[in-house]
């Protein structure tokens, strides 16, 4: 069952707060169906998080807006986390979230690439660790997965459906 804990939304909040109003769409966490699994998902321009998340699937395309995570995180303790049924009594219906789905990265027949290097933002990388990694668990293995030159980095939290991408900035050969 998901539960974030405070240094999680903090990150999360960050990323938020970081995209440009511009893509006011972005500035929630949205709930999409992403390989048959509700996932709640957190989406800027270079990278995507997302955690399995127990909701009905009348709930696909409802988010949480920032504002109430903000909320959340001032009056919350050090202990407290966000779980289902906080999640569940703050969802509200949007529009105009992309839809992560078509991401060729969530084709079931995903082909690895052979890569020399890659460039990427590494404040992105550590971004989603802090997002995927909570202080519940004694040991944590984040696995990056490579997909191939200009696609993006696949990190995934180790028997844990819950993902992060992060694109990169450009290879070289």
């Amino acid at each position: 069952m998901l539960e974030l804990n405070k240094k999680q939304i903090k990150e999360v909040i960050s990323v938020l707060n970081s995209i440009s109003d511009v893509r006011p769409a972005l500035k929630h966490l949205c709930v999409q169906k992403l390989n048959n699994h509700n996932m709640l998902c957190l989406c800027d321009a270079l990278m995507i998080v997302a955690y399995e998340v127990e909701v009905e699937d009348d709930k696909i395309d409802y988010a949480i807006k920032l504002d109430e995570l903000i909320k959340w995180y001032k009056l919350s303790s050090s202990k407290d986390v966000i779980d289902i049924n906080w999640i569940n009594n703050n969802l509200v219906k949007i529009s105009n979230y992309p839809r992560l789905d078509r991401l060729v990265l969530f084709n079931e027949d995903r082909k690895i690439e052979p890569i020399s290097t890659i460039a990427v933002d590494a404040s992105r990388l550590n971004s989603v660790q802090k997002m995927l990694c909570s202080d519940n668990t004694e040991h944590q293995c984040l696995n990056y997965i490579f997909t191939g030159s200009m696609k993006p980095i696949y990190l995934e939290l180790h028997k844990s459906i819950n993902f992060g991408l992060v694109l990169p900035l450009r290879t070289y050969e």
